[in-house]
């Protein structure tokens, strides 16, 4: 992901599972803005938090998303793990938009005190558990998320491209009614056909959804506007 994420090297990796452990917010977010500010905190209980970090600036890792980069790791792990995610199809679409480059973004007192925040979207690991935004694993909360970055909507879908963003709620049309999401791969003939987890299917047509979807079926395409 070349420097996309940048704590995460295995020292900072430490510092952050550490902090996520045994500190406080504040320590959570020195770690993430501030390593040697992280370290402070951490070894000593009056220490204060970079002034970055107590301002609570958001971190965005900026990046250009690469929608052939995203179809790419869509198509190769269509068959792959399911992430430990149950019903995964948010999180197969989350880990194509990371793929491409789509960046994180948090709040570091968001990463233990509200993940629900759609605002935010992010996943990372440390020794003792993950941690993830709620936009990263639930198809409405993505959706959200991406109307919150100010994606643009795709109305006619004869005019989505390959590695926009397809959403779907089977049984009427309201956006909160959304529980599933799928990236388009290809379009053939203007059909936008799409690859998807839960179940996993690969350049499936949008016609076969909306056929076989539900009893009313309505989709949302949004190009991603990191």
């Amino acid at each position: 992901m070349d420097k996309q994420v940048e704590f995460a090297s295995t020292g900072r990796r430490i510092r952050l599972a550490a902090a996520l452990l045994f500190g406080s917010a504040a320590v959570v977010a020195a770690t993430l803005a501030d390593p040697g500010a992280a370290m402070a905190a951490t070894t000593s209980p009056t220490a204060s938090p970079s002034s970055s970090a107590a301002a609570g600036a958001q971190a965005t890792l900026a990046s250009q998303y690469s929608k052939k980069s995203a179809v790419a790791w869509a198509l190769a792990h269509v068959n792959g793990t399911n992430n430990s995610f149950a019903d995964d199809c948010a999180d197969f679409v989350s880990r194509a938009l990371q793929a491409g480059g789509y960046p994180f973004s948090y709040v570091p007192s968001v990463v233990v005190t509200n993940s629900t925040n759609d605002k935010y979207w992010y996943y990372f690991t440390v020794k003792f558990g993950r941690h993830y935004s709620h936009s990263w694993s639930v198809a409405h909360d993505l959706a959200v998320h991406l109307v919150d970055m100010k994606s643009t909507r795709i109305l006619n879908p004869k005019n989505a491209q390959p590695g926009d963003v397809i959403f779907a709620n089977w049984n009427g049309s309201n956006f909160s009614g959304i529980s599933h999401v799928g990236i388009i791969t290809v379009m053939s003939k203007g059909v936008p056909l799409i690859t998807q987890h839960t179940p996993a299917q690969k350049n499936i047509s949008l016609n076969y959804w909306l056929k076989h979807g539900g009893r009313d079926v309505h989709v949302w395409i949004y190009s991603p506007n990191p």
